[in-house]
């Protein structure tokens, strides 16, 4: 499958012109919101609470990953953890709580 192209144009109102980004520059918006309402977007670090035991039997319930896009859908992509996947798909925002993102807060992943 061809993976689709996103150009934006922005307008900047300080500078007065356009600015052209790409899909690299921009952080597309999931349609969910956090459990603290928090709007979701595409490059979020966040906590995913996990009821059950990570790969070596230990009981966690709070995992960091970041929000991406692939394969047609929003994903979770976790870092540093022991769980037996490094994706999930986005399916249950109330478990789901923003802390920061990729570009900003690089120190928590």
């Amino acid at each position: 499958m061809k993976n689709r192209m996103y150009k934006f144009r922005v307008w900047d109102k300080t500078t007065n012109r356009f600015i052209q980004n790409d899909k690299d520059d921009v952080c597309f918006f999931t349609g969910l919101k956090d459990s603290k309402e928090i709007e979701i977007y595409e490059g979020d670090i966040i906590t995913y609470r996990v009821c059950g035991m990570d790969k070596e039997g230990k009981y966690s319930n709070d995992f960091i990953g970041f929000i991406i896009f692939r394969n047609g859908r929003f994903d979770i992509q976790f870092s540093k953890t022991k769980l037996s996947t490094q994706y999930h798909y986005l399916d249950a925002a109330d478990k789901v709580k923003v802390i920061g993102n990729i570009y900003e807060n690089k120190e928590l992943l």
